[in-house]
């Protein structure tokens, strides 16, 4: 299965290939038969980014639902007034991004677009601020302070390169909290070597890799994040479990579904959830099985993972999924 397929064939054709007739204007023309054979490249690129924006969307979304059943459960108990029932309490999850370069700007997008993140709870820490006046003006919080959004989030998303990873970890080490969880859409660091150096349990590595062989040379890497998410096909490729990977140009390591079942887990530890309770909500949150998900009939196949048809927070529709075992 291709990871991504083209969702309006006849206009890309017609746009894509603009310069077919002409070879001197074309961009391979200034390649050398050397380069050329680097050009696949460009297509794994933009699938690496399409892969981690789906993720980083869809694990929001799911810890979104975990926190509003992680509330019901301890607003049924007599302590309501605690302060654990008021920690999970609210609009939906805080989320953070270090950094905001094309990456961060991309998932930053995409959790505003077709997520459930409203732009009040998005925190963005960058060493130029300034430059996101356009996220600012909707209420996106954008400061250069990594500490303060450490400190301010419940989920934060690490898109910095790999070489600044130690550098920031080094700086919010100490402001972690039990509950934080971390994503870490690069791949360039193992789970163990990212737990030593950031100090926390709740990290979910995304894992992608790139098949080692140039597949799918047709790949439209013209099309936007959002405009690509909008593709059944495209987001149930990104899927690290139950899904046929051989094919694919790019895949995530099942090994995620394991860490963010983890991540639930430990943050319904942290406020206090019991045994029970965390597995009904790790049910629910991760796995969709409740009595509203059977019924709904637009919902594919339970080895399709249940992805569901949703409408995002400014009416674009666009395809999430749950990590649905049954």
């Amino acid at each position: 299965m291709a990871l991504v397929s083209r969702t309006q064939d006849p206009v890309l054709s017609n746009t894509l290939f603009i310069t077919k007739n002409l070879p001197s204007l074309e961009f391979e023309n200034a390649l050398s038969e050397d380069e050329k054979q680097l050009l696949h490249l460009r297509n794994n690129s933009h699938a690496i980014l399409v892969t981690q924006c789906a993720l980083a969307t869809a694990i929001v979304n799911i810890l979104n639902s975990a926190k509003r059943y992680i509330s019901e459960h301890l607003m049924s108990q007599k302590d309501l007034e605690t302060d654990k029932r008021n920690s999970v309490t609210g609009n939906g999850p805080n989320v953070g991004i270090i950094g905001c370069g094309q990456l961060g700007s991309q998932i930053s997008n995409c959790l505003l677009t077709i997520g459930q993140v409203e732009a009040k709870n998005l925190h963005i820490s960058t060493r130029r601020p300034e430059s996101l006046d356009h996220l600012s003006l909707k209420g996106v919080q954008c400061y250069h302070d990594n500490k303060r959004l450490i400190s301010s989030v419940d989920v934060v998303i690490l898109c910095v390169l790999p070489s600044q990873v130690s550098v920031v970890a080094q700086e919010i080490k100490d402001s972690i909290s039990p509950s934080l969880v971390i994503l870490c859409p690069f791949s360039s660091f193992s789970l163990y070597r990212l737990h030593k150096i950031l100090g926390s349990d709740n990290l979910i590595p995304f894992g992608i890799q790139c098949s080692d062989v140039a597949v799918n040379s047709n790949y439209n890497y013209n099309v936007g994040v959002v405009k690509a998410l909008e593709s059944r096909n495209i987001v149930l490729g990104t899927c690290p479990i139950g899904i046929v990977k051989e094919g694919l140009m790019v895949h995530t390591d099942e090994r995620v579904a394991e860490s963010l079942i983890l991540a639930v887990a430990n943050v319904c530890t942290v406020h206090g959830c019991s045994i029970d309770q965390t597995l009904d909500i790790i049910s629910k949150s991760v796995f969709g099985e409740n009595e509203m998900n059977k019924a709904q009939t637009n919902l594919l196949t339970s080895k399709e993972f249940g992805f569901n048809p949703t409408m995002g927070s400014h009416s674009r529709q666009a395809y999430v999924y749950k990590f649905n075992c049954s």
